[in-house]
């Protein structure tokens, strides 16, 4: 020990770090991180976080029964930093990771560091899991999976009525768990107290549990997008309005498109953000209108519940606790069935989310829900995002009505927003709302966001032409639209999920929630 005392504190702490039974490496975004054994159990920290720092001062403290400095720490840092950047490159998973041979990890984020192994022939819990997960303050435990399970027992904390809104959640919620592939953005839409909250809390429940269940939108895309960098399942609640910047930011996050942003301090260094992760929002209306947000959709419909149906939300709370262990259990039984299920499906066509088109039926299959049931109850809700969307937007509402008794319209954009004011003032549709068009140009980006659905639920399409001299744009219909989806579909409430003759899911009971 003596010999220590010679050198300096940080060539000490240096050294102390050496001795242990560590790892220094880079993640895919070369940032430098630390893996090292505490009581047995390997845990891995970024060398930035003052959790290392906390640990190397123990070191010397424990070896010298000295403090350290804090220019003695960030010395010591700073040589290790650059060890770990000259050492092997490790890519990190936010609570669920790939693995070789048709395996799946589940960090479990307890004290432990626990992970759990999925394969085709089974799951198991890992004590001491390679290193392929980075941890952020906010998150929680997932508790011991119980085999033996029943997916169907979480639609007990849902209030979804329409079947097939059931079996694409079970099937959804089972998928999250899938690595690397694009998830869709779950919509949870309906009026106050049809328990919106609660069917996205128990998701987050059994996938990624934090001390924040559900999140509030930022006002800038810098902190949605470390919101969902550091959140698996980035879940926020009562959105009244998706502005195009989060609208793209959100499709980002399902497709993996990377983010970068300045390192603060710095005049050039960036911090670089690329991930998939799993959105999803809550309102009581549907406020997207953009077509590549609505094609990475699912849509789940709430209704109002009755009162005396209504079940406090501490007692929820105590059952879903009580029921999440079993509840993972049986998803983990799910994926082993899926992973051995999917090499053998062959669809003869796929959505735009064509990786989980094709997950959902393996997933399907091992439910014992049937792949041609997802099929058909994921198909209906792709092709009702475009009339949902629809009955939200006043613009189209105006504008059908225009339509109607003429199959074609031209004339410049300031001329169509005049002809709307009009059909609105006859309407008794206010035109001083914020979200009526207030000039020609805004109303063509409006139109351009509606195109994909007006086409696809009512037949209409826009051509816009150049003379020369002015902007033209041309209205036409190409197709007759079911009677009962023009414009009378845009001024009824929502779809009556009654109707549906589809057998329950869960033999459906009503209960209370948010």
């Amino acid at each position: 020990m003596s010999s220590k005392k010679k050198v300096s504190q940080a060539d000490m702490m240096i050294l102390l770090v050496q001795e242990q039974e560590t790892t220094l490496f880079a993640d895919q975004y070369a940032t430098p991180y630390i893996r090292y054994s505490n009581n047995g159990i390997m845990k891995t920290y970024p060398l930035s976080s003052q959790v290392v720092k906390h640990w190397m001062s123990k070191l010397l403290w424990d070896a010298d029964q000295k403090a350290p400095g804090g220019e003695a720490t960030n010395s010591a840092l700073n040589v290790l930093k650059a060890m770990a950047r000259e050492g092997p490159q490790l890519p990190l998973y936010n609570r669920v990771a790939p693995g070789e041979l048709d395996t799946i990890w589940i960090d479990m984020a307890d004290e432990y560091w626990r992970a759990i192994q999925v394969t085709k022939e089974g799951w198991k819990v890992h004590t001491n899991p390679p290193t392929m997960f980075r941890r952020f303050t906010h998150q929680q435990p997932l508790p011991a999976p119980v085999p033996g399970g029943d997916i169907r027992e979480i639609l007990e904390f849902t209030n979804l009525p329409n079947p097939k809104h059931q079996l694409l959640y079970l099937i959804d919620t089972v998928s999250k768990f899938i690595p690397d592939i694009p998830h869709p953005i779950a919509y949870y839409y309906g009026p106050h107290g049809s328990g919106k909250t609660i069917g996205m809390e128990a998701q987050r429940a059994v996938i990624d549990p934090s001390i924040v269940r559900l999140l509030k939108l930022p006002q800038n895309d810098r902190e949605l997008v470390q919101q969902l960098f550091h959140h698996y399942l980035g879940y926020y609640d009562n959105i009244s309005k998706l502005p195009a910047w989060m609208s793209d930011t959100f499709c980002r996050a399902v497709t993996g498109t990377g983010n970068t942003k300045r390192q603060l301090y710095t005049d050039d260094d960036d911090i670089i953000y690329q991930y998939r992760r799993c959105p999803g929002l809550n309102g009581i209306n549907i406020v997207a209108v953009r077509g590549d947000f609505l094609d990475r959709t699912i849509f789940y419909e709430c209704r109002m519940i009755d009162d005396k149906d209504r079940i406090e939300d501490k007692l929820l709370d105590q059952r879903l606790r009580e029921k999440v262990p079993r509840i993972l259990g049986a998803i983990l039984d799910i994926l082993v069935k899926a992973l051995n299920i999917f090499p053998t499906v062959k669809l003869d066509g796929l959505t735009r989310m064509a990786d989980f088109h094709r997950w959902g039926y393996a997933i399907a299959e091992a439910i014992g829900i049937g792949g041609e049931a997802f099929i058909e109850a994921y198909t209906e809700n792709v092709n009702s995002q475009s009339q949902e969307t629809l009955k939200a937007s006043i613009i189209a509402h105006v504008l059908l009505t225009f339509m109607i008794g003429q199959d074609e319209w031209s004339g410049s954009p300031t001329a169509l927003l005049n002809n709307l004011n009009a059909m609105a003032e006859e309407m008794s549709i206010s035109t001083r709302v914020k979200e009526w068009p207030k000039a020609a140009h805004i109303l063509t980006r409006r139109l351009n966001e509606l195109a994909p659905s007006l086409k696809k639920a009512e037949g209409l399409c826009f051509d816009r032409q150049d003379t020369g001299k002015a902007r033209q744009i041309r209205i036409y219909v190409v197709g007759k639209a079911p009677e009962s989806s023009v414009h009378s579909v845009i001024a009824s409430p929502v779809s009556d999920a009654s109707d549906a003759t589809d057998t329950d899911i869960r033999s459906y009971s009503k209960r209370g929630g948010n």
